[in-house]
């Protein structure tokens, strides 16, 4: 199955239990998995959050986006960069 976007929204349910979060190691293996599956010229995004386990999750998917090749996988963050309280994007674009 192939896709032309996906879209992540990592951390908690904000009308929910907020003790119930996504887990970093899941979410990397689940960005990894959803990657695989995008399509050429697919596009995905990632959204994190800046609390404590929103931070350590950011960092970790982060680490590992580096290592991709960017003429395959261009990522861009989106940042307020006038705010450390507000949520940032990770956008990407499959070309090969």
């Amino acid at each position: 199955l192939e896709a032309d976007g996906v879209i992540f929204n990592f951390g908690w349910d904000p009308a929910g239990d907020h003790q119930t979060v996504t887990q970093p190691q899941d979410s990397l293996r689940a960005v990894q998995a959803a990657l695989e599956r995008l399509r050429v010229k697919g596009r995905m995004s990632l959204v994190f959050y800046p609390h404590a386990d929103g931070r350590r999750e950011a960092d970790l998917i982060l680490d590992w986006l580096k290592t991709l090749d960017h003429r395959q996988y261009p990522c861009e963050k989106v940042e307020l960069i006038n705010s450390g309280r507000s949520p940032f994007c990770v956008l990407i674009e499959r070309r090969k």
